[in-house]
C-alpha cells in the first residue's frame, strides 16, 4: 500500500494585514452629542473605566476655528518650542526627537518625514486658544490633570501599540483620527510584555501584523472609533 501524505497548510486570516482590517471590530462605544457635566462623566465612565465619544465637544474652542490657518499659527506661535519626531510610520526603534521651534516645524512638516508629539509648555499662548471641557471640571478629575500634549503631522501616520500610563481625552483640531482600543485584560494575548524598545510600547506592527509570530492577536477583541474635527 502506498501512503502520500500532504502537509497541513495554516490559513491564518488576517496575517501581514494592517490591524483593523484583520477581523472585524465590536462595533460601536457610547457616543454623546454633548460634553456631560464633571459628575456625569466621572460616575458613568471614568469610575467604570468606560470610553465614550463626544461628538461636539470642542466645536466651541477658538482653536478648532484659528488653527486651521497656518499664517495665524506661524505668527501668534512660531516661536513655542516642541519635541519633534523624526519619522510617521511605526519602527521597532527608537526614533530620533529633536527640539524644534513651532515656525521651524511648520515649515517642514508638509515635506519631511516628522511627527510632533511633545507637551505644551506650561505658560504657552496656544493654551489660551483651548478651553477646558466642562466634564473636567470637577475635583476628582481637575486635580488629576498630568499634561496637556500637541500631537500634529500631515496625515498618514500611525502610532506603535501602546498603554498609556494615564488616562486621555484625545481632541481633534483638524482632519481625522482613527483610534483601536483594546480591553487592558487581553494585554498578555497583545504580548505586552515583549517589548524590545521601551515598557508599554509593542514590538508588532500596526500596519503588518505577524500572526505566525504573535497568534493570540488575530482574536484580541477591539473598538474602533474614527474622531473628526471639534469631537473627543
Amino acid at each position: 500500500m502506498l501512503l502520500i501524505s500532504s502537509p497541513t497548510i495554516l490559513l491564518l486570516t488576517g496575517h501581514l494585514k494592517r490591524f483593523g482590517e484583520h477581523r472585524p471590530s465590536e462595533g460601536e462605544i457610547a457616543s454623546l452629542k454633548y460634553a456631560p457635566s464633571g459628575v456625569d462623566f466621572y460616575h458613568n465612565f471614568v469610575h467604570k473605566r468606560k470610553p465614550v465619544v463626544i461628538r461636539n465637544g470642542a466645536n466651541h474652542w477658538p482653536a478648532v476655528q484659528l488653527w486651521q490657518n497656518e499664517s495665524y499659527l506661524m505668527s501668534n506661535f512660531g516661536s513655542d518650542i516642541f519635541t519633534v519626531e523624526y519619522r510617521k510610520k511605526f519602527k521597532n526603534e527608537r526614533p530620533v526627537r529633536k527640539p524644534l521651534s513651532f515656525g521651524e516645524f511648520l515649515k517642514i512638516y508638509k515635506s519631511d518625514d516628522v511627527y510632533l508629539d511633545s507637551s505644551f509648555s506650561p505658560n504657552s499662548p496656544m493654551l489660551n486658544d483651548i478651553i477646558l471641557p466642562s466634564m473636567l471640571n470637577c475635583h476628582e478629575i481637575l486635580s488629576s490633570i498630568d499634561s496637556l500634549n500637541l500631537l500634529f503631522n500631515s496625515g498618514d501616520a500611525n502610532s506603535a501599540f501602546h498603554h498609556d500610563g494615564v488616562e486621555n481625552i484625545i481632541t481633534v483640531i483638524s482632519g481625522t483620527k482613527t483610534v483601536y482600543l483594546v480591553n487592558s485584560t487581553y494585554s498578555k494575548d497583545l504580548y505586552a510584555d515583549q517589548f524590545s524598545i521601551v515598557a508599554g510600547v509593542l514590538s508588532i506592527d500596526p500596519e503588518k501584523l505577524d500572526l505566525e509570530t504573535y497568534p493570540k492577536l488575530a482574536d484580541v477583541p477591539y473598538y474602533e472609533v474614527t474622531l473628526n474635527k471639534g469631537e473627543c
